[in-house]
């Protein structure tokens, strides 16, 4: 049987470093598991790949979270920035089906203006 996965994904031009670089293309996945907190996996397409697939073989090697990968410091501008955009999709995946999973009577909403 198949394993549940969660994919956080950004594109090169949605940093800093890809629009300097006038990039059209490219982009970082990061794979986790089912419930979004263990890091399984990296995919890398693009210009500049080749420099960023060994910060994804140490995070995975060494056991990081994606909570951990979302926290690091990147430095700026680089494209080593994408994974930490692509961990808080996976993030903010996992926030949303935990808010699914919750009673409507539960989730804080705002209160409504009078």
């Amino acid at each position: 049987a198949g394993h549940s996965i969660t994919v956080g994904k950004t594109d090169f031009r949605d940093v800093a470093r890809g629009q300097i670089m006038a990039t059209s293309g490219g982009f970082l996945k990061l794979i986790a598991d089912g419930d979004g907190k263990k890091l399984l996996g990296v995919q890398i397409i693009g210009d500049g790949s080749t420099e960023l697939v060994h910060i994804g073989q140490l995070a995975i090697s060494s056991g990081m979270t994606v909570d951990q990968l979302a926290v690091t410091n990147f430095n700026f501008p680089t494209l080593a920035e994408t994974y930490r955009l692509a961990a808080l999709e996976i993030i903010d995946q996992r926030s949303r089906a935990n808010d699914e999973k919750r009673p409507a009577d539960e989730l804080v909403t705002e209160p409504a203006m009078s």
